[in-house]
């Protein structure tokens, strides 16, 4: 028991830092604000030792391709507001309609403008990495798997 006036003497110790809790990888989401179901999903999915941070872009109720071409203005800020202190490993702009009208590439690029530490990406760029990587190969506009025996 420690006794008022007493001296403390702690033991020196090595301190081992380990990766922390999300050691595999931290995941940026942006997703719309209309979406109600993607963020219960990913948290179903996420394997243990990687990280889930979310931000939101306002998106009108109505989803038209007018709504959706609006989102590429908030983008940059929508990324820099993922935990910048974490800095996700990845930020995913996960609306796949909005992908196709804004382009993959100017979401890339509004994405890396707010978080330049992360690697950019959106669902259709994962989709079509995806298919790459299992062997699909275009046919008459459709993609097909080819399976080797």
């Amino acid at each position: 028991m420690f006794i008022s006036g007493e001296k403390v003497i702690s033991k020196t110790r090595e301190v081992e830092l380990d990766k922390g809790r999300h050691w595999r990888a931290k995941l940026g989401f942006i997703l719309m604000s209309t979406d109600l179901a993607a963020e219960a999903d990913f948290i179903d999915m996420i394997p243990e030792g990687v990280g889930l941070h979310i931000t939101r872009l306002k998106t009108d109720y109505y989803t038209t391709n007018e709504t959706l071409s609006r989102h590429i203005e908030a983008m940059s800020d929508a990324a820099s507001r993922i935990q910048p202190d974490v800095e996700p490993d990845v930020i995913s702009y996960s609306c796949t309609s909005g992908s196709i009208i804004n382009g993959e590439e100017a979401v890339m690029r509004e994405i890396k403008k707010g978080a330049p530490y992360a690697k950019p990406m959106t669902l259709v760029t994962g989709v079509i990495d995806a298919l790459n990587e299992l062997g699909a190969k275009k046919n008459s506009g459709r993609y097909t798997l080819f399976r080797c025996s």
